[in-house]
């Protein structure tokens, strides 16, 4: 029996998101800005290995990472950490 150990990390990409502005001048944010609604909440969406498990702080609540590696994140703004991806 034959067997190899990945040891390559997982691929984490952050969608895009476009805002209209005050003066409804639509904006394109790079992957690396959140844009948090009054109440503080958000979503961050993007894509990982089909196989990765996300998680905030060891937790994996308000995170659905779908079958295809799809994923999104919602969030409130007062409980934000650090994001990371373990497999």
């Amino acid at each position: 029996m034959a067997f190899s150990i990945d040891t390559s990390a997982p691929i984490l990409s952050l969608s895009q998101k476009s805002a209209e502005s005050v003066e409804n001048v639509s904006a394109i944010f790079g992957a690396n800005t959140v844009i948090t609604e009054d109440d503080g909440s958000y979503t961050i969406e993007g894509l990982t290995e089909k196989s990765s498990t996300l998680t905030i702080d060891g937790e994996t609540d308000g995170i659905t990472v779908n079958e295809n590696g799809s994923f999104s994140i919602t969030k409130n703004y007062q409980i934000m950490k650090i994001i990371n991806c373990i497999r």
